[in-house]
């Protein structure tokens, strides 16, 4: 029966993921996902020599980069970004080229929502004809804006089920048949992919949870416009000083960013939480955090204000259960206090 309920769930996430349920691997979340997929490039005999990575992604990735470094004398080099935040594609010579073993985007940029390019690095890969695992940490993205695995020509993507309603601790990696990758661990579950006994409830519920959020993509498009264009206005005739951060497109639509003073960023968000509402100075999983944002250090946020060097950035975001009265007070709050 429980066997059942996990193959069960295994058809829903194939199905809506558009990937074969061979290629689904439950785990307990994205950073499992990411630390496979990783450190799965370069366990294979014939594995690669450089990883290639976003300055963007999120801090589990670089943990896995730094542990194939230690242990598989494996070289990381960051890709270059232009001032929007998109990679931009190596300029390497056709020798270098064929040592890349992976390169790791993010799908979509949880602090400040922007969707990055990765069929740019998808057609690279074709037309070049190099071997490299193209991983993407789709996390952030799922929340707003539906994928499918097929036409996305990535090898490896990982998801984190607690970020569309289902329970912490659990998630998916999607592996494309047939590429250059071993599983790191040592293990019976997940088609020998994976050790640890299954988490039975978290793959059930994420399931759900997928199948609740794709039946719902239209209604959460369709409010996040209004509640863009609402706090847009609102900032824009109230505080200019402000800077709106979420470009209008190729963007997460359920996350607003904008960047501030940094003494005021952090007051903002402690006088925030105390009002009941949790935004952050950085990503999803930093709400309620003060520290200073890894994400707009890679920007350079603060170059583009001659007279102020220490710019910080707030995160505002939504779900499927956010009101429009909800969003309001929120504005009103943060009007206080600005």
């Amino acid at each position: 029966v429980l066997r059942g309920k996990i193959d069960q769930a295994c058809q829903i996430v194939g199905e809506i993921l558009q990937a074969k349920t061979s290629e689904v691997i439950f785990t307990s979340g994205a950073t499992e996902s990411l630390w496979l997929s990783i450190v799965g490039s370069f366990s294979q005999e014939n594995k690669g020599q450089i990883l290639l990575v976003s300055p963007l992604v999120h801090q589990s990735v670089k943990s896995a980069a730094r542990w194939v470094v230690k242990n598989f004398s494996v070289e990381i080099i960051w890709l270059e970004i232009d001032k929007q935040g998109f990679c931009q594609l190596p300029k390497f010579s056709q020798e270098k080229l064929e040592k890349v073993g992976a390169i790791v985007l993010e799908a979509a940029n949880s602090e400040t929502g922007l969707i990055q390019e990765w069929e740019k690095f998808t057609k690279f890969k074709i037309e070049e004809n190099l071997d490299f695992n193209l991983i993407l940490d789709g996390a952030g993205s799922l929340a707003s804006i539906p994928f499918d695995f097929k036409k996305s020509g990535s090898d490896l993507a990982s998801f984190s089920w607690e970020k569309i309603g289902g329970l912490a601790g659990s998630g998916v990696l999607l592996k494309k048949s047939g590429i250059n990758w071993q599983s790191p661990f040592a293990g019976h579950q997940e088609n020998e992919m994976r050790g640890g006994t299954e988490n039975l409830w978290g793959i059930v519920a994420g399931a759900k949870a997928l199948e609740i959020q794709t039946e719902n993509y239209g209604k959460i498009h369709q409010k996040s416009i209004e509640f863009q264009q609402f706090l847009r206005e609102k900032f824009s005739t109230s505080f200019p000083h402000c800077k709106i951060s979420t470009q209008t497109e190729q963007c997460l639509p359920h996350i607003f960013h904008f960047t501030i003073e940094e003494k005021m960023a952090n007051l903002i968000v402690q006088k925030m939480d105390l009002a009941g509402f949790c935004i952050s100075a950085g990503s999803a999983c930093s709400s309620g955090n003060t520290e200073t944002s890894k994400i707009l250090q890679a920007l350079n946020f603060s170059r583009e204000n001659s007279t102020d060097k220490n710019l910080q950035g707030i995160r505002i975001s939504w779900g499927l259960e956010t009101t429009f009265s909800e969003i309001k007070e929120c504005w009103e709050e943060l009007k206080i206090i600005l």
